[in-house]
């Protein structure tokens, strides 16, 4: 009984955190897209330091979009990089990690990687790894509205 009560308490944590990952990039959506509408997904995970994350999204021909990234303070600069499936590089911030939004308008309809990469922080002398939300948004623009 005592181990299904721990079992119980751990996944209710771990709910608890992943909730308040959801409630960070929710909180975000609307003045970070603005004047972009939200796609109504909230993709949001958790990750510590030195980990990798790829989150694969289809994006339409001739439709505007805008890419937020945000994360939570505790975490460094994080690196933010969108690919198309030859894996080519289209946006990157990683030699401006302030950056954390992109516009764009694709010419044909296809699948994009978006890479999300969390650096170790060498500066810390803790051997304690940073934890934290990370978060895209997408948006796009209603042509009938513009």
């Amino acid at each position: 009984m005592r181990s299904i009560t721990l079992l119980f308490a751990i996944v209710s944590l771990g709910l608890c955190v992943h909730a308040q990952c959801f409630q960070l990039a929710k909180a975000e959506s609307k003045t970070a897209l603005a004047p972009y509408i939200h796609d109504g997904n909230y993709n949001a995970l958790i990750l510590n330091e030195g980990q990798n994350a790829e989150i694969y999204k289809t994006f339409y021909a001739d439709t505007e979009y805008r890419l937020h990234f945000s994360h939570e303070e505790v975490l460094p600069n994080i690196v933010f990089t969108v690919k198309n499936q030859d894996r080519e590089v289209l946006f990157s911030n990683e030699t401006d990690p302030s950056v954390k939004s992109w516009d764009f308008k694709l010419e044909k309809s296809q699948k994009l990687i978006i890479t999300f990469k969390i650096p170790k922080d060498k500066s810390s002398s803790s051997t304690e790894l940073k934890r934290g939300c990370i978060s895209i948004l997408v948006g796009f623009l209603d042509d009938e509205k513009a």
